[in-house]
C-alpha cells in the first residue's frame, strides 16, 4: 500500500495584487521565520532603491536627476532611462543589515563602509524595446548615475 502524506495550507491575501519576488519553490520546506513572498498591490508605483556608500552620499538631495541603466535592457541597445531622487535615508545601513537585502552588489556587501538608501522614482514605468513599451518589473537590477551640482 502506498500512502502519500499531503499537507496543504491556503493563505488568502488581505488585498488584491500580484506576487513579487517569491522566495520559495513548490514542494520546498519553509522556515517560519523567513519571508515567503511579497504581495504588491495593483497599480503600485515603482521605485528604484540605490545603496550609496557614505563617502558618496553627502551631496545627494531630493529632486536630483538620475540616469538609469536596466540590466535586462542593455543601454547600448535600448537607451538610457531617467528619474529623480525622491528621498535619501537619514541613517546609514551597516554590512550586517545589507546582507539580508539580497539584491545588493557583491562589492558593496563585502565593504565595511556604511551605505545610505536613496529612493529613485523613474520617469516612466516602461522601457521601449523593439518598438514596444515593456513594463519594468519589481526586482530588476540597474545601475544609476546621480547628476547634481559640482562640489
Amino acid at each position: 500500500m502506498d500512502f502519500e502524506m499531503r499537507s496543504e495550507q491556503i493563505i488568502r491575501a488581505g488585498r488584491s495584487g500580484y506576487i513579487a519576488i517569491p522566495n520559495v519553490e513548490v514542494g520546498q520546506q519553509v522556515d517560519p521565520s523567513k519571508l515567503l513572498l511579497s504581495i504588491v498591490p495593483e497599480r503600485t508605483e515603482l521605485y528604484a532603491h540605490l545603496y550609496i556608500p557614505s563617502s558618496a552620499a553627502g551631496f545627494i538631495k531630493p529632486k536630483d536627476k538620475v540616469v538609469l541603466r536596466y540590466q535586462a535592457y542593455p543601454y547600448q541597445k535600448f537607451g538610457l532611462a531617467s528619474g529623480s531622487v525622491v528621498s535619501v535615508a537619514k541613517t546609514a545601513l551597516g554590512r550586517q543589515e545589507l546582507s539580508g537585502l539580497g539584491m545588493v552588489s557583491s562589492d558593496l556587501a563585502k565593504s565595511n563602509e556604511p551605505v545610505y538608501l536613496v529612493k529613485i522614482k523613474p520617469d516612466k514605468s516602461t522601457i521601449t524595446a523593439y518598438g514596444e513599451e515593456k513594463p519594468l518589473q519589481i526586482g530588476m537590477t540597474l545601475e544609476a548615475d546621480i547628476l547634481h551640482e559640482k562640489r
